[in-house]
C-alpha cells in the first residue's frame, strides 16, 4: 500500500476534511517610496477598506 486515499497522494483530500488549516489573505498597502503604510485581513469589507485608505490619503 503506499498511502493514497480519495484518489490524492498520501489521502490529502482525506486529512483535509479532518485537519483543515484555516488559511488568510492579507491585503498590504505600501507608501509609493516603499514603506509599509497598512493592511487589511480578508474580512474586511469594502467599507472598512475604503475608510482606512480615506484616513491615509487624507
Amino acid at each position: 500500500m503506499d498511502g493514497r486515499q480519495g484518489g490524492q497522494p498520501g489521502g490529502y483530500r482525506d486529512r483535509q476534511m479532518i485537519d483543515a488549516v484555516p488559511h488568510t489573505a492579507i491585503t498590504y498597502l505600501f507608501d509609493p517610496q516603499g514603506p509599509y503604510a497598512a493592511h487589511w485581513p480578508d474580512t474586511a469589507d469594502a467599507a472598512a477598506v475604503a475608510t482606512g485608505l480615506r484616513s491615509l490619503l487624507g
